[in-house]
């Protein structure tokens, strides 16, 4: 069974647990949001890690699942890691799987994983591996390659002095 065909299970957790979501408090058959967020909120103040959290939106039209967000950042402000994953019917990519990272300087900063329905089980692991011991683990996880190792492994990066 599909991702995009569990609307039912979605909107059962909207209302049973409606503070899931600050996105749409009403999850109705034409249009629903849910949203959810982990974080390491003990370990950021008592200064043992870095605020680290990982956000999961899960949209529906007409009773259907039609996209899920990802997001697990690190840090806070312009300057903080990230990964994001994306998947939607309507994404504009030329394959089914599409792996964007962004690097600066010699910091792995971002990487933006898009993929379609059709996406492979393997491709499904590479953007859904996150790491989620950085939510946990005492000192967290130092850039975007620790929050998601598996997307960055696909990717080629010019060698940098």
């Amino acid at each position: 069974m599909s991702v995009f065909s569990h609307y039912r299970k979605m909107r059962h957790l909207a209302l049973v647990k409606d503070d899931l979501t600050d996105t749409n408090a009403k999850c109705e058959f034409a249009q629903c949001s849910v949203g959810f967020a982990f974080g390491n909120i003990w370990l950021e103040r008592l200064r043992f890690a870095p605020r680290t959290v990982l956000f999961i939106t899960l949209s529906a039209q007409a009773g259907k699942v039609v996209s899920r967000t990802s997001s697990f950042e690190l840090g806070t402000g312009p300057g903080a890691f990230g990964a994001y994953v994306m998947e939607s019917a309507g994404q504009p990519i030329p394959d089914d799987f599409l792996v964007s990272p962004s690097v600066a300087g010699k910091e792995e900063w971002r990487v933006t994983v898009r993929l379609k329905p059709s996406a492979t089980p393997e491709q499904r692991s590479l953007a859904y591996g996150f790491r989620l011991a950085c939510i946990t683990r005492i000192g967290g996880c130092s850039d975007s390659r620790d929050l998601l190792p598996g997307a960055w492994n696909t990717v080629s990066l010019p060698v940098r002095d």
